[in-house]
C-alpha cells in the first residue's frame, strides 16, 4: 500500500509488470499526468485498485482485463 506518501511525478508504470499483483494502492499522493490505456492489461489477478486523489489527466485506462476486481 503506497497511499498517502506524498509521492510526486508520473504514474509509476514499472509497478505494473507483475502479473500476480493483487493490490495496487497509490491513492492520496501527488502523482500527475496520464495513465496509459493498456497500463492494467497484464494484471489479471488484481483484486484492489486505488488511484484516487491524485492529479491524473486524460481518459481512464481500459479495465476490461480486471474481471475479478472488487467493487
Amino acid at each position: 500500500d503506497l497511499s498517502g506518501n506524498q509521492f510526486t511525478g508520473e504514474f509509476p508504470i514499472q509497478f505494473l509488470n507483475t502479473e500476480t499483483l493483487q493490490e495496487f494502492s497509490i491513492g492520496s499522493n501527488q502523482l500527475q499526468g496520464t495513465i496509459q490505456s493498456n497500463a492494467f492489461e497484464k494484471l489479471t489477478q488484481l483484486l484492489t485498485l486505488d488511484i484516487s486523489n491524485n492529479n491524473f489527466i486524460g481518459p481512464l485506462p481500459n479495465f476490461s482485463s480486471l474481471s475479478i476486481l472488487n467493487s
